[in-house]
């Protein structure tokens, strides 16, 4: 199987192939807490670096998934919050990062691609012309063209798993991360070091509704953190509705929503930004053509400096104002510690 250093192009083979990777056998077993992993190989070239990564999974939880997450109510996915928790239970949606060295030489990574592969049994469990996932996360549509009366897996898919000598009757997550040199270009290296970092996924805790311009005081909303049971109060400041538009900013002939409710509070004990945040939990209005073509607007944004202990929530964006919002609380959970592995190579 050739492997090609492609850049920021695809990296599954298609296209404009450019540097054939030299393959640098890896061929390890190792267990990220409960999760098997096989590394069958590292891609080596002047120009960067590929590193295959193939997840085990076992074929009876998918199964289960698709009898909780049947058709019927996977089609009737429509808000964020639905789909955080669909991608939250899906054993196939596998999301996280590899750092990697090689010698002692870092790598920066540049992308991160991913492609699935289900057994038999999983397959005969689908919906005629229905598809468990996108095939390849880097791909928008899938081509229906291939489904028939079953749901077939993926030809690169099936690629890899037979290149890599994967059971067939597991179901497996392939994952391909590109790399670029930050440092010495190692091209015949001994040794490979991989720490692996889960990818944080949005759970949400509570509910709160507020209407902006309301004069009553400030209110206290409890919430607890989905792992570690700590509990964090939730105090609000403020809430007003407010405007934003930006002239001559946006696609010519386009009017964006302009109103928004903004939501000052402040959470105790303190927590990083990047772990919790407050959302609407309504969509908010989608652009629209003006009858004026001269008429222009930028997408809305506001720019709002709080105190050093207080944050800021932005509703959606709506064009007509409005007074009430419902909020959802929101931590970035990871379920697995950050691992090492180190291995020779011969």
């Amino acid at each position: 199987m050739d492997v090609y250093y492609n850049g920021n192009e695809t990296v599954w083979g298609r296209g404009k192939q450019k540097d054939r990777l030299s393959k640098i056998s890896v061929c390890q077993t190792v267990f990220w807490e409960e999760q098997e992993l096989y590394i069958p190989a590292v891609y080596v070239g002047a120009a960067g670096v590929i590193l295959d990564v193939c997840a085990k999974l076992d074929p009876q939880d998918m199964i289960a998934f698709l009898k909780k997450w049947d058709k019927k109510k996977r089609v009737s996915l429509h808000t964020v919050e639905e789909y955080e928790q669909f991608e939250a239970e899906n054993p196939i949606c596998m999301k996280f990062a590899v750092e990697l060295r090689l010698n002692e030489s870092s790598l920066a990574q540049r992308v991160r691609s991913s492609l699935c592969w289900y057994s038999q049994d999983v397959i005969l469990h689908t919906e005629p012309e229905e598809t468990l996932s996108t095939a390849k996360d880097t791909t928008p549509d899938v081509d229906r063209r291939h489904f028939s009366n079953i749901w077939e897996n993926d030809l690169d898919a099936e690629m890899l798993r037979s290149a890599y000598g994967c059971d067939q009757n597991c179901c497996w997550y392939f994952g391909r991360f590109v790399y670029h040199w930050t440092d010495n270009v190692v091209l015949s290296p001994q040794e490979i070091t991989l720490l692996f970092r889960e990818c944080p996924h949005s759970v949400t805790t509570e509910y709160f509704t507020t209407v902006s311009g309301s004069r009553q005081p400030p209110e206290d909303i409890l919430t607890i953190h989905p792992t570690t049971g700590q509990e964090y109060r939730i105090t609000l400041h403020e809430c007003r509705l407010t405007r934003h538009s930006f002239a001559k900013i946006g696609a010519e002939g386009i009017s964006y929503p302009e109103y928004a409710q903004t939501l000052l509070y402040s959470i105790s004990p303190a927590i990083d930004p990047d772990l919790f945040d407050i959302r609407d939990c309504a969509d908010g209005d989608h652009p629209r053509k003006t009858s004026d073509p001269q008429t222009t607007y930028g997408h809305t944004a506001a720019f709002v400096l709080p105190s050093s202990r207080k944050q800021l929530a932005i509703s959606s964006m709506h064009f007509e104002p409005f007074t009430e919002v419902c909020w959802r609380t929101v931590f970035q959970v990871t379920q697995k510690r950050e691992m090492e592995f180190r291995f020779s190579i011969l």
